[in-house]
């Protein structure tokens, strides 16, 4: 059970969360569903679908765990709402890791290959990335219904999956596939993509000397994709951060180390810092859409100029 003060500390930690979380991510889908220069970039849309994830956490995940918080007896008998609040953590939170993961890729390819990306990452290619994190998550989660319970766990305080009571490979499947895999992948290709950067950045840097005006054309996409690639990165990076804690605490369980309760609740807690700090990310480093941000607050109907050039 929670203390008076971690009640109070915890509620006001989420309820502050929930509402960044809401009108941030709002902004983001307003955004790129009323302005068409946003949506010229195909990786924006990949941005919209973690959006789209991160509102859905902070308007159904984000109050479910806060009423948790105030009354854990309504979730602590395996009842109906433990049963829908654990079930629907999985899909969105699922989705919003995969959606990382394409990101990754997309900027993978942006910088290793700028002159053939827009060939490579159609509208098709995006469509299929979004429509596989979506399916991904669903059919895991109707799948592991079948094989597991969800259950209230006394130690964390939470209804989820009861991995104890599964079987072991399915449990290790799991955490690899969803968890591990995921998170190294995105880790090791940030790194790659960093690299890659700073290569380019060095490139464009020695070439300026030559060339006049605005340098040569490669390097022109070159510099466009850089400064979306710093974007997505910082977006990547803080899905790192946020995640390392829920992993440790579930690696030391694992092995048969206890921590408190509320260790475990705010390492997943932290998870939805994601949902706010990605649309600060967008208004610090995102040229358009700042600009589309400050439109949408002034109710104007199409981007200021001077933002057509870039998508960041």
């Amino acid at each position: 059970m929670y203390t008076l003060a971690e009640k109070i500390f915890l509620s006001i930690f989420l309820i502050v969360v929930i509402v960044f979380g809401v009108v941030g991510n709002t902004f983001v889908i307003a955004a790129t569903v009323r302005f068409h220069r946003l949506r010229r970039n195909v990786s924006n849309y990949l941005l919209l679908n973690l959006a789209i994830s991160d509102l859905l956490s902070s308007s159904v995940i984000m109050p479910y765990h806060l009423a948790s918080v105030i009354n854990l007896d309504i979730i602590n008998d395996n009842g109906l709402l433990c049963q829908i609040g654990g079930t629907l953590s999985y899909p969105i939170l699922l989705t919003s890791t995969l959606t990382l993961v394409m990101l990754a890729i997309d900027r993978f390819i942006a910088m290793s290959d700028p002159l053939r990306y827009r060939a490579r990452i159609t509208f098709k290619a995006i469509s299929f990335m979004i429509s596989y994190t979506w399916l991904h998550s669903t059919f895991f989660t109707i799948f592991t219904l079948l094989l597991v319970d969800m259950e209230f766990d006394e130690v964390s305080l939470d209804c989820g999956v009861a991995w104890q009571k599964s079987p072991l490979w399915f449990a290790l499947l799991s955490m690899l596939l969803n968890i591990v895999f995921p998170f190294l992948f995105v880790a090791l290709t940030s790194l790659r993509v960093l690299s890659i950067a700073k290569s380019h950045h060095k490139q464009i840097a020695s070439e300026v000397q030559v060339y006049t005006g605005q340098g040569p054309p490669r390097n022109r996409t070159r510099g466009r994709e850089s400064k979306a690639t710093s974007v997505i990165l910082m977006v990547i990076l803080m899905f790192l951060i946020t995640w390392s804690p829920y992993l440790v605490t579930r690696a030391l369980r694992v092995f048969g180390i206890d921590l408190p309760s509320i260790v475990y609740t705010l390492s997943i807690w932290i998870l939805h810092i994601n949902a706010v700090g990605n649309f600060f990310i967008y208004s610090r480093r995102g040229q358009e859409y700042r600009q589309a941000f400050l439109a949408i607050i002034k109710r104007q109907s199409i981007l200021p100029p001077g933002s057509e050039h870039s998508a960041f």
